[in-house]
């Protein structure tokens, strides 16, 4: 189910729920709606943390080293290394040449691997791509902090469950588990408040 569907369902309980006059503006409602002002900003500030992610990772993809060259298999085997698995290997002897090219070359091949790894975080590290990934993870941890703590808080209103709505959509989370069960309670809530009330 994608977020859209999810809303347009959260949406639709809502329209069914009985009107509800509105309450007297409590503690934890203040709370939830000071939340919901900062969840925008903290949503803002990771579309904004995007543009710079997006221009390094793009700076980075046009000078990125080169995959470097690694030594051969023998040729008799060289189609059967690309193809092969873990489990295959390890039934082969000891003395199979694929086995013993893979043993006489491992620690070659072990340290051109790690050079080109070091130069690949050089350059990503020129490009900014580390720094610009260090700011977006940091926002984005941030704003989930906030929206787990909206989805923590019980909505008093139809205007605080809307909140909750573009908590949803800011996250854009796939996983929608616990925005269902927030969601669902808070519907169940102002229905049994609503039926009260008639």
């Amino acid at each position: 189910m994608t977020t859209t569907t999810t809303r347009r369902a959260i949406l639709a309980g809502i329209a069914a729920t009985p009107a509800l006059s509105v309450p007297t503006l409590s503690n934890s409602d203040a709370e939830l709606l000071a939340l919901g002002n900062k969840l925008d900003d903290a949503h803002a500030r990771v579309l904004a943390a995007e543009i710079p992610l997006h221009e390094t990772s793009e700076r980075y993809e046009r000078v990125k080293p080169q995959q470097p060259a690694l030594p051969k298999p023998p040729a008799k085997y060289a189609e059967l290394w690309k193809t092969i698995s873990v489990s295959q290997m390890e039934m082969l002897p000891d003395d199979h040449p694929l086995i013993v090219w893979v043993r006489d070359t491992e620690e070659l091949r072990g340290s051109i691997f790690t050079a080109h790894l070091q130069e690949c975080k050089r350059v990503g590290e020129q490009c900014g791509v580390d720094a610009a990934e260090f700011a977006y993870n940091d926002r984005l941890t941030k704003l989930w902090e906030i929206g787990n703590k909206i989805y923590a808080m019980r909505a008093h209103g139809v205007a605080w469950l809307m909140v909750k709505l573009r908590t949803i959509e800011a996250l854009a989370d796939e996983d929608l588990g616990d925005a269902w069960k927030s969601v669902g309670a808070d519907i169940r809530v102002l229905a049994s408040g609503a039926a009260a009330q008639s």
